[in-house]
C-alpha cells in the first residue's frame, strides 16, 4: 500500500517543491574599446526577468576598466547601477563596484583561470543597505576553433557573516560573431549557509560585446583575435559586471 500512497503525495508536494526553484533569462548588450595593447574601457546594459514571477527582476548599467599587468596577471574594476524594486510602486536604486585580479594560465588547449573580486554594494531599499561580498571564480576554457566552450564555479563570501552565502555554477559556450563576441550560458545560483531561504536559481544568459577596435583589422587577424578571445580563461573588462 506504500506504492499508491506515495503517488497521491507526490502531485500535492509538486507546488512546495516548485517553489523553491525559479527561472530567469538575463540578456546584455555592449561595447568594449581598446584604449591602449594592454587597457580596455566598456560599457554594459542587462536586463534581467524572472520568468517564474513573470516580472522584470532589475536593469543594470555598468562601466569598466580593465587592464592586462602582464600575462600572469590582470586587473579590472567597475561601477554598476541597479533599477530595483520593479514589482514596487516605486523603484528603487542600487550601487555596485567591483575590484578584481585575474590569474590566467594555460595547459594546451584548455585555459584556466582565477579570479578574486572585492564587490563592495549599496542598496538604500534594504534592511542592511551596505554589503561587502567576496567572490572567488574558478574557470576552465576549450580552446576549439572559432569557439570555446567552458565551466566556471564561484562561491560567495558576506563579508559580515564570514561564510559562504551562495554558490554559482556556469556551463556555456563564447564565440565571436563578426566584432562582436557572444556568450551563452546555463548558470545555476545555490542558497548555501545563511540564505537557504533563497530559492534555487536557473537563469539562461546572453551577452553581445561588440569591440568596435577590431573592426578595422584584416580579416584573417580578425578572426585570429576573436579566437584566441573567445577561448581565454582571463577576465575582460565586459565579463566584470556579472552579479
Amino acid at each position: 500500500m506504500r506504492i499508491p500512497r506515495l503517488l497521491v503525495l507526490l502531485p500535492l508536494s509538486a507546488p512546495a517543491l516548485a517553489q523553491d526553484h525559479t527561472l530567469s533569462t538575463w540578456g546584455a548588450v555592449g561595447a568594449e574599446l581598446a584604449l591602449e595593447e594592454d587597457t580596455s574601457v566598456g560599457v554594459v546594459q542587462e536586463f534581467r526577468h524572472g520568468q517564474s514571477e513573470g516580472q522584470v527582476e532589475k536593469l543594470t548599467t555598468a562601466v569598466e576598466l580593465g587592464h592586462d599587468v602582464g600575462p600572469r596577471l590582470e586587473l579590472a574594476t567597475h561601477y554598476r547601477v541597479d533599477v530595483l524594486d520593479w514589482d514596487e510602486a516605486r523603484r528603487t536604486l542600487g550601487h555596485r563596484m567591483g575590484f578584481d585580479a585575474s590569474l590566467p594560465a594555460q595547459v594546451g588547449r584548455v585555459k584556466l583561470s582565477l579570479r578574486q573580486r572585492l564587490q563592495p554594494e549599496l542598496k538604500p531599499s534594504e534592511a542592511d543597505p551596505f554589503q561587502l561580498v567576496l567572490r572567488t571564480r574558478a574557470k576552465a576554457a576549450l580552446a576549439l576553433e572559432g569557439w570555446s566552450p567552458y565551466v566556471s564555479v564561484e562561491p560567495y563570501i558576506v563579508a559580515d557573516d564570514a561564510e559562504v552565502d551562495r554558490l554559482r555554477g556556469d556551463l556555456g559556450v563564447a564565440f565571436p560573431l563578426g566584432s562582436t563576441k557572444v556568450d551563452l550560458s546555463y548558470r545555476i545560483d545555490e542558497p548555501v549557509a545563511g540564505a537557504l531561504e533563497d530559492p534555487h536559481r536557473h537563469i539562461l544568459t546572453l551577452r553581445l560585446i561588440w569591440k568596435p577596435e577590431v573592426v578595422a583589422r584584416p580579416a584573417a587577424e580578425l578572426v585570429a583575435a576573436n579566437e584566441a578571445e573567445a577561448g581565454t580563461g582571463a577576465v575582460s573588462s565586459s565579463e566584470t559586471v556579472e552579479e
